[in-house]
């Protein structure tokens, strides 16, 4: 999921609201939830996202986002991502996952996620992902 979510974002069913800017670190990010419409998805609670768009790159920095599935119903998880070029595409090969310090006073680190060795035009088909095995 983490792979394709920007790719995602671009889908149908995606309702975004632009909420202006936010200082962070020093760099005035554009600020926008997404999240998706409920007649497109047929959840009752959909995931929710609160993007920093880079001013200059254009690129998602970092988000927010909830995680309904596992009652983290508010966008209180925080991603800060690291991209790589790989054939031309910007893909995502590093993410620093947060939650919330129990004192509620800061972020503390849950997990960093790399992504390796990506290959494009591989010869993976849609058609392999409904083969049996």
């Amino acid at each position: 999921m983490w792979f394709t979510m920007m790719f995602k974002l671009s889908g149908p069913g995606i309702l975004y609201t632009y909420e202006g800017q936010q200082e962070i670190d020093g760099t005035t990010y554009d600020k926008v939830i997404a999240t998706y419409d409920p007649t497109v998805t047929g959840k009752e609670v959909n995931d929710i996202y609160i993007l920093h768009i880079n001013p200059e790159t254009r690129m998602i920095d970092s988000f927010y986002f909830s995680l309904p599935a596992f009652d983290v119903e508010l966008p209180a998880l925080h991603a800060k991502l690291t991209y790589t070029e790989i054939d031309g595409i910007q893909v995502i090969t590093r993410r620093m996952m947060s939650a919330p310090s129990p004192d509620g006073k800061g972020m503390v680190p849950l997990v960093e996620q790399l992504t390796k060795n990506v290959k494009f035009n591989n010869g993976f088909t849609t058609e392999m992902l409904n083969k049996e095995i």
